[in-house]
């Protein structure tokens, strides 16, 4: 159990290692940029479920956001 824990505990390091090495502002910025990109499908997806009006909204939306659709 000892080695296990020593082990976990290592692999820990070297991952928060790398993670620090990985930091960037471009990194900082990509990921900033993804979660708004999950957030607003994540938005878009519960107003659809709600909303008759999605279709209008959302062409509305890719229009405003200069969205192009691939």
């Amino acid at each position: 159990m000892k080695e296990a824990e020593q082990a976990l505990c290592g692999s820990y390091k070297e991952v928060a290692t790398a993670k620090n090495l990985q930091r960037s502002p471009t990194m900082e910025s990509k990921k900033k940029l993804l979660i708004d990109k999950i957030r607003q499908l994540e938005h878009q997806r519960n107003f659809q479920i709600t909303d008759s009006t999605y279709m209008d909204f959302s062409l509305r939306w890719k229009w405003l956001n200069n969205y192009i659709e691939e």
